[in-house]
Protein backbone atom coordinates (compact mmCIF):
# COMPACT_ATOMS: atom_id res chain seq x y z
CA UNK A 1 0.00 0.00 0.00
CA UNK A 2 2.76 2.47 0.86
CA UNK A 3 4.49 1.78 -2.47
CA UNK A 4 1.34 2.84 -4.32
CA UNK A 5 1.14 6.03 -2.29
CA UNK A 6 4.81 6.77 -3.02
CA UNK A 7 4.09 6.44 -6.75
CA UNK A 8 0.66 8.13 -6.80
CA UNK A 9 1.53 11.33 -4.91
CA UNK A 10 4.55 12.31 -7.07
CA UNK A 11 2.62 11.31 -10.21
CA UNK A 12 -0.24 13.66 -9.31
CA UNK A 13 2.23 16.44 -8.48
CA UNK A 14 4.02 15.82 -11.77
CA UNK A 15 0.76 16.08 -13.73
CA UNK A 16 -0.06 19.36 -11.99
CA UNK A 17 3.40 20.83 -12.69
CA UNK A 18 3.35 19.63 -16.31
CA UNK A 19 -0.07 21.29 -16.65
CA UNK A 20 1.35 24.55 -15.27
CA UNK A 21 4.32 24.24 -17.63
CA UNK A 22 2.07 23.71 -20.67
CA UNK A 23 -0.15 26.62 -19.62
CA UNK A 24 2.87 28.90 -19.15
CA UNK A 25 4.31 27.81 -22.51
CA UNK A 26 1.04 28.62 -24.26
CA UNK A 27 0.76 31.92 -22.39
CA UNK A 28 4.34 32.88 -23.28
CA UNK A 29 3.82 31.97 -26.92
CA UNK A 30 6.52 29.33 -27.40
CA UNK A 31 7.72 26.00 -26.02
CA UNK A 32 9.71 26.92 -22.89
CA UNK A 33 12.85 24.97 -22.18
CA UNK A 34 14.27 27.60 -19.84
CA UNK A 35 12.23 29.49 -17.25
CA UNK A 36 11.62 33.12 -18.12
CA UNK A 37 11.11 36.15 -15.92
CA UNK A 38 10.39 38.69 -18.66
CA UNK A 39 8.27 38.58 -21.78
CA UNK A 40 8.78 40.72 -24.86
CA UNK A 41 5.65 42.43 -26.15
CA UNK A 42 6.08 43.93 -29.62
CA UNK A 43 3.77 46.80 -30.51
CA UNK A 44 3.52 48.03 -34.08
CA UNK A 45 2.61 51.62 -34.75
CA UNK A 46 2.49 53.68 -37.94
CA UNK A 47 4.57 56.83 -38.15
CA UNK A 48 2.17 59.63 -39.09
CA UNK A 49 4.81 61.71 -40.82
CA UNK A 50 6.45 59.09 -43.06
CA UNK A 51 3.81 56.33 -43.04
CA UNK A 52 6.28 53.60 -42.03
CA UNK A 53 5.67 50.91 -39.44
CA UNK A 54 7.58 51.22 -36.19
CA UNK A 55 8.06 48.21 -33.92
CA UNK A 56 8.41 49.00 -30.23
CA UNK A 57 9.45 46.20 -27.85
CA UNK A 58 8.28 46.44 -24.25
CA UNK A 59 9.21 43.95 -21.53
CA UNK A 60 6.65 42.75 -18.98
CA UNK A 61 7.70 41.17 -15.72
CA UNK A 62 6.37 37.79 -14.60
CA UNK A 63 7.40 34.18 -14.21
CA UNK A 64 6.87 31.48 -16.81
CA UNK A 65 7.87 27.95 -15.81
CA UNK A 66 10.29 26.10 -18.07
CA UNK A 67 11.97 22.72 -17.86
CA UNK A 68 15.29 24.19 -16.70
CA UNK A 69 16.22 27.29 -14.73
CA UNK A 70 16.84 30.35 -16.83
CA UNK A 71 19.79 31.76 -14.92
CA UNK A 72 22.86 30.65 -13.00
CA UNK A 73 22.42 32.58 -9.77
CA UNK A 74 20.32 30.97 -7.04
CA UNK A 75 16.76 32.03 -6.33
CA UNK A 76 13.53 30.21 -5.52
CA UNK A 77 12.47 30.18 -9.20
CA UNK A 78 15.41 27.88 -9.99
CA UNK A 79 13.84 25.22 -7.77
CA UNK A 80 10.53 25.60 -9.61
CA UNK A 81 12.30 25.26 -12.95
CA UNK A 82 13.97 21.98 -12.02
CA UNK A 83 10.86 20.24 -10.65
CA UNK A 84 9.50 18.76 -13.93
CA UNK A 85 12.71 17.00 -14.99
CA UNK A 86 13.62 15.84 -11.49
CA UNK A 87 10.10 14.52 -10.89
CA UNK A 88 10.23 12.47 -14.09
CA UNK A 89 13.56 10.95 -13.06
CA UNK A 90 12.41 10.21 -9.50
CA UNK A 91 9.11 8.63 -10.55
CA UNK A 92 10.81 6.56 -13.24
CA UNK A 93 13.38 5.36 -10.73
CA UNK A 94 10.70 4.43 -8.19
CA UNK A 95 8.66 2.53 -10.77
CA UNK A 96 11.71 0.60 -11.97
CA UNK A 97 12.79 -0.08 -8.37
CA UNK A 98 9.41 -1.49 -7.34
CA UNK A 99 9.02 -3.43 -10.59
CA UNK A 100 12.43 -5.09 -10.17
CA UNK A 101 11.84 -5.66 -6.45
CA UNK A 102 8.55 -7.44 -7.18
CA UNK A 103 10.12 -9.57 -9.93
CA UNK A 104 13.03 -10.50 -7.66
CA UNK A 105 10.67 -11.61 -4.87
CA UNK A 106 8.74 -13.78 -7.34
CA UNK A 107 11.95 -15.47 -8.44
CA UNK A 108 11.82 -14.34 -12.05
CA UNK A 109 14.90 -12.14 -11.79
CA UNK A 110 17.88 -13.58 -9.93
Amino acid sequence: MSAKIIIIIPSVLLMIIVGIWIYDSLNYGEFLVFSREKKAVVKETVDELFGTEIKITEWTDGFWLGLLPGEDKFNINILLGVIPLSAIVIIGSLIIFFFLRKKTKEGVLK
